[in-house]
């Protein structure tokens, strides 16, 4: 046995790395790519008492598991690790020395802008080979062509195919960390061969949800096929491997392809999405319903970058002088407005939007809150679906809010006593930002950066009763 390493505490998820049959009756077998939970430790560190997902428990040995952890937090994850941007040719060969033959870099070609170049060490020199970009296909000999980068890297990774050397050896940038490695270490990554898709359940802008089948149960699967979308998820895929709560969809495990494809499995929800549940009327079951917050957003073109998809179902309540800025099929996730309140309401028996809106979400985020709403808020005046939300809104769960306004209604003495007033009901501010304004003036007023809000919806959640970052 190797050595003893610290005890895992109950409640630890862990997944087999190999078959266990036993050989006692008080042993628990199981395969390969299992999820198990650690119950108890035993006398013996060697072994420790786990439960299946159907609940049986019994004993397994320590070293056929392995901890399923958080990837860390601030991990820079690449798809591309190999890809270096904008360097030049001088230090493209400063990076691949000293010589070793196979080992390689992409890089911005410095000559033909919108190209690229791959860099390969070959006995004692480097070599650089143009790839050029037409009609959306990328090739080095005009002969064979490719979609995207990773997949004309794994090819001239399993044939040299005219160049120098086959690709051996990738040159990682510094800083950053091949996806798939990290999901592997952390206990994430799953088996491809082990997932089959059976139809389509869900359509946007960055890929499609399908049903499917891994290992026997129903998941649900977000596929992104495009390299660089699959990039911007990654962030989000290493976000869900921190959460737990009973309210959230949970990760299943991550999927990342050679070829640039990235697959986001979660468990699959049965009970369907908002809809079938303001169609109930709310009459899901506690800790069965999908896990969800509301979007709340007067005026921001960034929906997209907001909303953690992958993760949380997110709807939008809209103003209805907010519909000036944006186009509403721009807008990737469900969207609420004044007339949805009257439409759902006919009769007594019938959904109140604002009312069932307040109890299906676990966080509500108004984004950006301008001079108007937020003295409506402040006073208690709800007029519309947003403010009737807000108005109705159960204070043990999270509200945040971000300003936005011109300077001159910024530095107005009212405005601070009305953000010290919603600061009073429990709500959470998220500041503006001094920048240059829409209107043209520069100063104090702008909203928050979207990134600093989507960190701030995660350390609220973090912090909020009932969630667990791993």
């Amino acid at each position: 046995m190797s050595a003893i390493q610290a005890s895992w505490p109950s409640g630890t998820e862990c997944i087999a790395k190999y078959n266990f049959h036993g050989t006692a009756e008080q042993d628990l077998p199981f395969c390969k790519g299992d999820v198990l939970t650690i119950v108890a430790v035993t006398k013996d560190p060697n072994w420790y008492k786990a439960k299946n997902k159907v609940g049986r428990e019994g004993i397994i040995p320590a070293n056929y598991v392995q901890k399923r952890e958080g990837v860390k937090a601030g991990t820079k994850l690449s798809l591309m690790p190999w890809f270096h941007g904008k360097i030049t040719r001088e230090q493209a060969e400063r990076l691949l020395y000293p010589p070793e033959t196979g080992l390689f870099l992409v890089r911005e070609s410095t000559n033909y802008p919108g190209d690229y170049t791959l860099c390969v060490s070959c006995d004692g020199k480097v070599e650089h080979y143009r790839i050029m970009y037409h009609a959306s296909k990328l090739s080095i000999d005009e002969e064979v062509y490719f979609e995207n980068l990773m997949q004309l890297v794994e090819h001239y990774t399993s044939d040299a195919d005219g160049l120098c050397t086959r690709l051996i050896k990738p040159k990682v940038m510094e800083g950053t960390v091949a996806a798939q490695d990290e999901f592997y270490r952390s206990g994430w990554a799953l088996n491809m061969k082990e997932l089959k898709l059976l139809q389509t359940i869900g359509k946007g802008e960055f890929g499609d949800v399908m049903l499917g089948d891994y290992r026997g149960n129903k998941v649900a699967v977000k596929c992104i096929k495009n390299d660089a979308t699959a990039q911007a998820f990654l962030a989000e895929a290493s976000v869900m491997t921190q959460l737990r709560h009973s309210n959230l969809v949970q990760l299943l495990g991550v999927i990342v392809e050679e070829k640039g494809g990235l697959y986001i499995v979660t468990e699959y929800m049965a009970k369907g999405s908002l809809v079938d549940y303001l169609r109930s009327r709310g009459r899901v079951s506690s800790g069965t319903g999908p896990g969800s917050w509301v979007l709340a957003a007067a005026r921001e073109e960034r929906f997209g970058e907001l909303c953690l998809r992958a993760w949380l179902e997110v709807a939008v309540v809209t103003t209805e002088r907010a519909k000036h800025f944006y186009s509403p099929q721009d807008i990737p996730v469900t969207l609420y407005s004044d007339a949805d309140e009257w439409e759902m309401w006919k009769s007594r028996s019938d959904p109140v939007l604002h009312i069932d809106l307040r109890r299906w979400a676990d966080l509500l985020l108004v984004a950006p809150l301008d001079a108007n709403t937020l003295g409506k808020v402040a006073s208690g005046i709800c007029d519309n679906l947003l403010t009737c939300v807000i108005r109705a809104w159960d204070r043990s769960k999270p509200l945040l809010f971000c300003p936005a306004m011109n300077t001159a209604m910024w530095e107005h003495p009212i405005t601070a006593q009305q953000v010290d007033q919603l600061k009073a009901f429990g709500y959470v501010e998220i500041p503006c930002v001094a920048k240059k304004l829409v209107c043209g003036d520069e100063g104090l007023g702008a909203m928050a950066e979207v990134g600093t809000i989507v960190d701030k919806v995660k350390e609220v959640l973090f912090q909020h009763s009932g969630f667990q970052q791993s």
